[in-house]
């Protein structure tokens, strides 16, 4: 099934793009050694987590500082709308390192998005970024 950005309702016709992006399923005690691009169609990283039991997840972010970062969000899954943000770190520009907590709830789905926040208009560049789940 295919719906609106952001879950409006309504029909529509004329040309779409559809993008698909394939998730990892990761839980705690993983590390996520990914190279992002940094062309500005490249899609998002995703990776998706379903925790058994309520948790605090401790997320760690590293990345080389230089003309290339990446953005780190978590998204609250939410069946029946828009998912929640609970974490957006954009500018990381100077960020080499840091250490994110957030409580996570039993049975729900939690996205993790990692994509790039800085583009390269000629030829892409992949660089590198660790997430680290505790």
């Amino acid at each position: 099934m295919a719906g609106r950005s952001g879950g409006e309702s309504g029909e529509s016709t004329g040309d779409y793009n559809l993008r698909v992006s394939i998730a990892t399923l990761v839980e705690a005690g993983a590390t996520i050694d990914a190279k992002v691009s940094s062309d500005y169609n490249a899609p998002p990283q995703i990776y998706v987590m379903r925790p058994a039991a309520a948790t605090t997840l401790e997320i760690s972010f590293s990345q080389e500082v230089g003309e290339y970062y990446a953005a780190l969000r978590l998204l609250k899954w939410d069946p029946e709308g828009y998912p929640d943000t609970l974490v957006s770190v954009d500018n990381t520009s100077k960020l080499s390192k840091a250490t994110l907590t957030v409580d996570l709830e039993a049975d729900n789905f939690y996205v993790l998005k990692l994509e790039q926040a800085s583009y390269s208009f000629s030829d892409p560049v992949d660089f590198p970024v660790t997430i680290t789940l505790k």
